[in-house]
C-alpha cells in the first residue's frame, strides 16, 4: 500500500481560484466543527480522498456507529462566487516521515489544480478572551482579517498544529504561496462550537461571504449546558470530599 489520492466527482470547472482550508485536529476542534458546518450547510461535495499506510492503525466510529478506517477527504464548497476546498481529517499524524510524504502528495495534487492560498483553522488555549488570532507568511496579508475582527497572533514557542499540517504549510510557503493560520482561543479540550462560530464570522467577513451561522447556536447552547453540568458535578464531588474530610486532626484521650 502506498500513499495515494483517489478522485471522486472530479470538478469540471476551473478551481484554481479556490481557497484551501485545512481543519487541523487541535484542542476544542473548532476548525473541524467550522469546516463540517460549511460542508453540511453549503452543499459540500467530496472530490478526493487520501489513503496512506502512515495513517494511525485504528478504527474510527462515525455518528451512525459504523467503524471506518482513517482517511483524509477533500470537499468543494461554493459560497456566492467563492470556491472553497476543505481538507478534512479527525486524527493527528506525528510521524515525521509519514507526515512529510502525505503532505507532499496533497500539495502536489493541489498545485496541479492551481491552488495558491491555504488557511489553517485551528484552536487552543491562548489568552482566555475568546479571540481569533491570525498570522501569515506575509504580514501585509492579514490586514483584511484584522479589519474583520481578528488579532495578530502572539509569539508562540511552537505552532499549535501537528506535523502533517506543519509540512503542508511549509510546502505552500517555500513555493511562495499564501499561508494563513487562524487560531481560535478556547478554554478547554472539549469541542467548542462557539470558537468555531467566531472563526467563521471573521473568515466570512474578510472574504465578504454571506454565511448564515444561526444553526450553530443550538450546538453552542448544548455545549454551554454540558459545561455547566460538568462543573456542577465537579463541585458536588469536591463538596462531598470536604464533608468526609475531618476539619482538624482527631483528638485522642489516652
Amino acid at each position: 500500500m502506498e500513499t495515494r489520492i483517489i478522485e471522486h466527482n472530479k470538478p469540471e470547472e476551473d478551481i484554481s481560484s479556490a481557497i484551501l482550508i485545512e481543519a487541523s485536529p487541535t484542542p476544542g476542534v473548532a476548525g473541524i466543527i467550522a469546516c463540517n458546518y460549511l460542508i453540511e450547510n453549503f452543499g459540500g461535495k467530496k472530490i478526493a480522498e487520501i489513503i496512506s499506510p502512515y495513517f494511525p492503525q485504528i478504527s474510527l466510529i462515525n455518528d451512525d456507529g459504523i467503524a471506518t478506517l482513517p482517511k483524509i477527504e477533500i470537499h468543494i464548497v461554493t459560497i456566492g462566487n467563492q470556491k472553497l476546498l476543505i481538507l478534512m481529517r479527525n486524527f493527528p499524524i506525528d510521524s515525521n516521515e509519514g507526515s512529510q510524504i502525505i503532505a507532499k502528495k496533497i500539495y502536489e495534487y493541489l498545485d496541479s489544480k492551481g491552488i495558491r492560498s491555504l488557511f489553517i483553522f485551528a484552536s487552543g488555549r491562548v489568552s482566555d478572551d475568546r479571540s481569533i488570532y491570525v498570522s501569515s507568511t506575509r504580514i501585509d496579508n492579514i490586514n483584511h482579517l484584522l479589519l474583520s475582527g481578528a488579532k495578530p497572533a502572539p509569539s508562540l514557542d511552537s505552532l499549535p498544529v501537528d506535523r502533517l499540517t506543519g509540512f503542508l504549510m511549509m510546502f505552500f510557503a517555500i513555493n511562495r504561496k499564501d499561508v494563513y493560520l487562524m487560531l481560535a482561543d478556547t478554554p478547554s479540550y472539549l469541542p467548542d462550537p462557539l470558537a468555531a462560530k467566531r472563526m467563521l464570522e471573521v473568515f466570512a467577513k474578510s472574504l465578504q461571504l454571506n454565511v448564515d451561522l444561526s444553526k450553530l447556536d443550538e450546538e453552542i447552547e448544548k455545549h454551554r449546558r454540558t459545561v455547566e453540568e460538568m462543573e456542577r458535578g465537579l463541585l458536588g464531588i469536591e463538596a462531598e470530599r470536604q464533608r468526609r474530610t475531618p476539619s482538624k486532626e482527631p483528638f485522642y484521650i489516652g
